[in-house]
């Protein structure tokens, strides 16, 4: 079956520190990494996932915000979409 290549990224609006562990945990029950398919680490709060085709977008995107609004980190905004290149991946050189 054919993959689909999705990326978000959010806002949170939390005063505290938020539990990243957590977050982490969970976004990986669900299918997402926080790195690229090239190994590359992600910015904070992006995460990657490859998906069967015939995903229901509307009901992960629910999942997403269930999971954010358990952990009690007030999204703000959740921006994502399919992928169908990857382009300009890369980290700064030392």
């Amino acid at each position: 079956m054919k993959k689909v290549k999705i990326i978000f990224t959010l806002d949170l609006n939390t005063k505290s520190r938020p539990n990243y562990y957590n977050l982490n945990k969970l976004m990986g029950e669900l299918g997402f990494k926080k790195y690229s398919p090239r190994e590359v680490d992600l910015p904070h709060n992006t995460y990657y996932g490859e998906f069967n085709e015939n995903i229901n977008i509307k009901e992960l995107r629910e999942d997403i915000w269930d999971i954010l609004n358990n952990l009690k980190l007030n999204p703000k905004r959740l921006f994502g979409g399919i992928l169908s290149e990857w382009s300009l991946v890369s980290k700064k050189k030392k």
